[in-house]
């Protein structure tokens, strides 16, 4: 699909969500506003060519046949509104387009909680996770009130790192894995796990809109295909197409956790692997 395509599946996307939150008419200023941010940016990617017209007379289809006057039954109301128009095709597609190439990238997975080992209620944990796109280095770093507690690596050379902040001492161990081999046994959502499930038709989407962080997502859920692995939640930035967030569906799981894909500059690269301060003792 190309860029243009996409620009216009968002625009009808985004007025679709808009004719949902109104309740019996259409904001008149709706379709101008609309048409002005999304005609801006279509112009900068067309010598010319004048698509809003076209996308513009779609949404004005779509207002169109809307009910206005009669409001929907209360018992349908909420089921209808919650129903997705977006086509998991169209999700799939647009996903695996954005996660090629950033198998090199440094995925970043934070989320907070108040039980386990590490977080009480009124005093979470915070887990700042490291991995590289195609799974062969990991990196889990734990916090409480701003301090770190502990903080493990998984390295490509197949080395594990564990540094211990409370009794300050620090462990260097080889032979993890095998030198650039994926680290199978950690739950990170790689872009190929995440790809293979879309072309298996293993995901299917069970929401649209939802913000995450300021940002309109599609919710998708399904099974990745991996053995004592329960079935995933992901959130997809309707912008960049790449996951934002992702949870697992388990009964004592732990919340979500929210997802930055960083390039790979030297800085990035660096936080795959967990820092010895200074004055640690090596343990073995």
């Amino acid at each position: 699909m190309s860029t243009d395509d996409r620009l216009d599946d968002t625009f009808v996307h985004e007025l679709r969500l808009a004719l949902r939150a109104g309740e019996e008419e259409v904001p008149p200023a709706l379709l101008p506003s609309l048409a002005k941010r999304y005609g801006r940016r279509i112009a900068l990617r067309r010598a010319g060519l004048v698509a809003v017209p076209v996308v513009l007379a779609l949404a004005v289809g779509i207002v169109a046949v809307r009910p206005g006057s009669t409001p929907p039954d209360e018992g349908h109301a909420s089921s209808t509104a919650l129903v997705p128009s977006v086509d998991i095709a169209l999700v799939a597609r647009e996903v695996t387009t954005a996660l090629d190439g950033v198998d090199g990238w440094v995925v970043r997975r934070t989320s907070t909680e108040e039980s386990g080992k590490y977080g009480k209620p009124g005093r979470p944990a915070v887990h700042d996770n490291h991995s590289l796109g195609d799974g062969t280095a990991f990196r889990s770093s734990v916090l409480v009130d701003g301090k770190p507690v502990i903080d493990t690596s998984i390295e490509r050379d197949g080395t594990t790192t564990v540094v211990d902040h409370v009794n300050r001492t620090w462990r260097r161990t080889p032979g993890y894995h095998s030198p650039g081999q994926a680290v199978v046994d950690t739950d990170v959502l790689t872009p190929a796990r995440i790809k293979q499930a879309l072309a298996d038709g293993r995901l299917r989407v069970v929401a649209e809109g939802e913000l995450v962080n300021g940002k309109p997502t599609v919710h998708l859920e399904g099974d990745l295909g991996l053995k004592a692995t329960p079935p995933v939640a992901l959130w997809v930035d309707l912008g960049s197409w790449l996951p934002v967030r992702q949870q697992h569906l388990q009964d004592d799981a732990l919340p979500p956790a929210d997802l930055a894909w960083l390039a790979p500059t030297p800085e990035n690269l660096d936080k795959l692997v967990a820092p010895v301060p200074a004055g640690f003792t090596e343990v073995r």
